[in-house]
């Protein structure tokens, strides 16, 4: 939306890291807490299970809340960006009716065809999704100074959804053609019986007994040149 030189550009994760070279994505397919949310397609990623400390998909759900009023939107801290709407962005008309005041005035979403045809010049000022907390963010004249760094950092942490999964469960592509994805899954060493599936859990490489997951402990120091 913003021309180069204006530092709303720079809100964006879009190759905020790149391709470190010698970074290695060390992840498990079995994760829970950052679980994808492709098990039941259609479906929310939340519900009532999210509440029980390391359900599956909780950080799927802190993404898919930012910006709402959903009761789970507390995970992500702040109300803003995100994935609610920006009432001053609906339709709007006037029904005259018999009352004192003549009428009322009636409020509906844009459909998703409406909001297509929305500007970069409107959407500047009036973004369709929920507005930033930080007025000067939308100002003509002082956006770009309000979007330091400090903001920036604070409003991708807080306000930006992600819209991929996440690394911790998943290869990330990049590193693909180099090998340096690892999936912890394949550094067991059998498994405690307690646990269903044999999926390697969040935080795992701390609660397993280690003789279950040193095949992780001898990859890092391997790996890391820790000998």
């Amino acid at each position: 939306l913003f021309p180069p030189g204006d530092n709303r550009r720079r809100l964006t994760w879009m190759n905020r890291f790149g391709n470190i070279f010698n970074a290695i994505n060390i992840y498990s397919s079995g994760e829970e807490v950052l679980n994808n949310n492709d098990e039941t397609p259609g479906e929310p990623p939340y519900g009532p299970h999210v509440w029980q400390v390391g359900s599956d998909r909780v950080w799927v759900q802190q993404e898919m809340v930012k910006g709402t009023v959903d009761k789970g939107s507390i995970l992500a801290w702040e109300i803003q960006g995100g994935w609610g709407f920006n009432g001053l962005c609906d339709n709007k008309e006037w029904v005259a009716d018999s009352s004192d005041a003549g009428g009322y005035f009636r409020y509906w979403k844009k459909s998703p065809s409406e909001a297509a045809v929305l500007t970069d010049e409107q959407l500047r000022t009036q973004p369709f999704f929920t507005r930033f907390n930080k007025a000067a963010l939308f100002s003509p004249t002082m956006g770009s100074e309000a979007a330091d760094d400090i903001t920036l950092a604070d409003l991708l942490g807080g306000a930006i959804p992600a819209l991929s999964f996440a690394a911790g469960r998943n290869p990330v592509p990049l590193f693909n053609a180099t090998s340096r994805n690892q999936d912890l899954m394949d550094l067991q060493d059998g498994w405690p019986s307690a646990r269903p599936n044999n999926r390697w859990l969040h935080s795992d490489v701390k609660n397993i007994a280690y003789p279950f997951n040193r095949g992780a402990w001898d990859f890092f120091t391997n790996e890391g040149n820790l000998r």
